[in-house]
C-alpha cells in the first residue's frame, strides 16, 4: 500500500460483504482514495510479444531463450519477474497456458512469503458453493483449477498443491481480478490489488479506477456531493452497454444482481439481433475486414433513426466507426463519428470520467488535426 486516505473506512455487512464508505462529508471530485501496487500482475496474452513482460514498456524484447515464450526489455526486467520460476513450467505449458493459470500461480507465490500475505489475499471474495450460484461454472473453474495444479507442479518451488487450494485462488481471481490498462485506457494486463477490491460495484459510479506505467492502481473520487456513510463505488462492467447485458456479466462473473439506481429503473432493453451484428462486426476488425465493418455499423446506425432499438447501441456503432476510420487515416470520417458518439458517452458516463474524458481529447485532436473550424469542442457539462 502507498496511499490510503484517511477519510474512507471500511463497513461490512452479510448482503455486501466489506466495503469502503466515506468516513467524511464533502470529498472534493479528484480526490486520491487509494494507490495501490499490485499483489501480482500479468500481461495479456496479445501484447506478450509486443511489451516487456515486467514493466509492460513498449521496448526493444529479448526473448527467453530457454522458453522462447516470455519477452523482456532488459535483464533487470527479467529477474524482477523472477522468471525463473516460471521458465520450466512455460517451456512444457506454453500451449495451453492462459493468463488465469499465470495469475494464479503468481499470487500462490505471493501467499507462500508470509501468512499474512496469504491471510489477506484470502480474505477477497471466493466462491461459497452452497450460497452462489455457480453451477454453470463450477466445472470450468475445476477443470482451470487442475491445469493450475500442473502448472504449479511443475515449477517445483511450492510443494503438495492440490486442486482445492488451486479452485479458492481461482475463485478469487474471478471476482477480484483488476484489467490493468495504459494512458489510452486500452487493456494490457491483470492484475490483483487487495485493497483495491474491496470498492462495491454501480452503474452510476462515484469512483472510478485509472493506473500508471508503474502498474499502481488509482481510485478516485469523480462525483460531488458524497455524504458521511455514503458508499464508494466504482463500475466493473462497461457502462456504456444496455441493463440486460451489465446485469448478465456481473450476475455471470461476481455472482451478484445489481440493483442501482440506473438498473432498477431502467428501460435499456437488449437487442439480439444487433448483439449478433455486433460479434459479426468484431470478427471483421479481427481479420481487417474493415469495409464489411463499416457497412454494418452504418446499417446500425441507419435503423437508429427508426427508433428500433435502444439509443445505447447508436453510441457503440458512432464510437466504432470514429476508431475504425482513424485506423484507415480516414481523419474527416473520425471526426463526425466522434461527434455523434459523445452524444451518448456524455449521457452514459459519468462526467469526470476517464473514457468521456478521452472521447473530448480524441475529438479535439481529429478537429486540429483537420483544421476544421466549422466544429467546436463541446463544452463540459455543468
Amino acid at each position: 500500500m502507498i496511499f490510503f486516505n484517511a477519510n474512507i473506512e471500511l463497513e461490512e455487512n452479510e448482503k455486501e460483504g466489506r466495503f469502503y464508505v466515506s468516513s467524511e462529508s464533502g470529498l472534493k471530485i479528484g480526490s486520491l482514495l487509494i494507490k495501490e501496487e499490485p499483489f501480482a500482475f500479468c500481461l495479456n496474452e496479445e501484447n506478450r510479444t509486443l511489451l516487456c513482460n515486467y514493466c509492460f514498456a513498449s521496448k526493444k524484447l529479448k526473448r527467453c531463450k530457454q522458453c522462447k515464450y516470455s519477452h523482456y526489455c532488459s535483464v533487470e526486467c527479467y529477474k524482477l519477474d523472477k522468471h525463473d520460476i516460471e521458465c520450466k513450467a512455460l517451456s512444457k505449458y506454453s500451449k495451453f497456458v492462459t493468463n488465469s493459470i499465470r495469475l494464479a500461480t503468481r499470487c500462490a507465490l505471493e501467499c507462500e512469503k508470509s501468512i499474512d500475505c496469504k491471510k489477506e489475499f484470502m480474505n477477497l471474495i471466493g466462491h461459497n458453493l452452497e450460497k452462489d450460484n455457480v453451477k454453470n461454472t463450477d466445472l470450468n473453474l475445476i477443470q482451470l483449477s487442475a491445469l493450475t495444479k500442473q502448472y504449479i507442479d511443475e515449477t517445483g518451488f511450492i510443494k503438495d498443491v492440490d486442486i482445492s487450494y488451486c479452485y479458492s485462488i481461482i475463485s478469487r481471481l474471478q471476482r477480484n481480478t483488476f484489467t490493468i490498462c495504459n494512458e489510452e485506457m486500452n487493456n494490457i494486463g491483470s492484475g490483483i490489488y487487495l485493497k483495491s477490491s474491496l470498492f462495491n460495484h454501480s452503474c452510476t459510479p462515484n469512483c472510478t479506477v485509472t493506473f500508471d506505467k508503474d502498474k499502481h492502481i488509482y481510485i478516485r473520487v469523480i462525483e460531488e456531493n458524497i455524504n458521511i456513510g455514503d458508499p464508494l463505488t466504482i463500475n466493473y462492467v462497461d457502462l456504456l452497454d444496455v441493463t440486460p447485458n451489465r446485469k448478465e456479466k456481473l450476475l455471470k462473473q461476481y455472482h451478484f444482481e445489481c440493483n442501482c439506481t440506473r438498473c432498477n429503473n431502467s428501460k435499456e432493453e437488449r437487442n439480439e439481433n444487433l448483439e449478433q451484428m455486433l460479434k459479426v462486426i468484431n470478427d471483421y476488425k479481427q481479420k481487417q475486414e474493415f469495409d464489411k465493418a463499416v457497412n454494418c455499423l452504418k446499417r446500425i446506425i441507419a435503423k437508429g433513426s427508426t427508433n428500433a432499438f435502444h439509443e445505447i447501441y447508436l453510441g457503440i456503432a458512432y464510437n466504432e466507426l470514429a476508431h475504425i476510420n482513424i485506423n484507415l487515416s480516414n481523419f474527416h470520417e473520425a471526426l463526425e463519428y466522434t461527434k455523434q458518439s459523445l452524444v451518448y458517452f456524455e449521457k452514459y458516463y459519468p462526467k469526470n470520467y476517464p473514457l468521456l474524458g478521452l472521447q473530448y481529447l480524441m475529438y479535439n485532436k481529429l478537429m486540429d488535426y483537420c483544421n476544421d473550424q466549422s466544429f467546436n469542442l463541446p463544452p463540459l457539462r455543468n
